[in-house]
């Protein structure tokens, strides 16, 4: 097993939450991993950094599907600081994980905590020499949104604009990313008294997805 036999009891509760992650069960799955992870492993401990990405891939599903909740929330208040701690953990991973939490704090008007994983996450993307990385989209999408929540369109505006036309390229305006740049897009016009400028953008996915 991923934690050996003198931490069986930890990956019993790793496949409860597996198994109940999305039911009803999966918080108090969740949270009997999370104690029995705090006495027997160390945050540091490669075996947690394990138990991090599961969590953050259950949020991520999660959230993907049904928006983000009280729940997914705080599984990433647990997964982001074992990310953080682990040193071998690949830094991929860990700017996923960063992005995930943000996206969380984000629906809770966390704005400013969010900009700063957002930052995080793309300051790890942007050391890759990867030519098209999703992550590195959507967390730039975040990133301008947390900005555009602040009121700064001066920088927010430029960079959602630039990530719907990238999306738009890679991925196409049906795709929910797609779709959440452009919201964001309007969100900013509109608090800005400027929501016409919104019409040509949101009738690019409109007219995809819902005509």
């Amino acid at each position: 097993t991923v934690v050996g036999a003198e931490h069986q009891y930890v990956y019993e509760a790793l496949s409860l939450f597996k198994r109940d992650r999305t039911n009803a069960k999966g918080l108090a799955a969740l949270r009997e991993l999370v104690s029995l992870r705090r006495a027997g492993l160390a945050d540091s401990d490669p075996r947690s950094a394990v138990i991090a990405e599961c969590i953050c891939s259950a949020a991520n599903s999660i959230a993907d599907r049904n928006r983000v909740t009280r729940g997914t929330l705080e599984m990433m208040t647990e997964a982001e600081p074992l990310a953080r701690a682990a040193a071998d953990l690949h830094p991929h991973k860990k700017a996923w994980i960063y992005w995930n939490f943000a996206r969380n704090l984000i629906a809770r008007r966390e704005y400013a905590r969010a900009e700063l994983l957002c930052r995080e996450a793309i300051a790890i993307l942007e050391s890759f020499t990867i030519p098209s990385d999703d992550l590195r989209l959507v967390a730039r999408s975040s990133l301008g949104d947390a900005l555009a929540r602040q009121r700064c369109d001066a920088e927010a505006e430029p960079l959602l604009l630039d990530v719907f036309r990238r999306q738009l390229a890679a991925i196409g305006p049906k795709h929910n990313e797609t779709r959440d740049t452009m919201l964001a897009i309007v969100r900013l016009y509109r608090d800005a008294g400027r929501a016409r400028d919104a019409i040509p953008l949101a009738a690019t996915v409109a007219r995809v997805r819902w005509l």
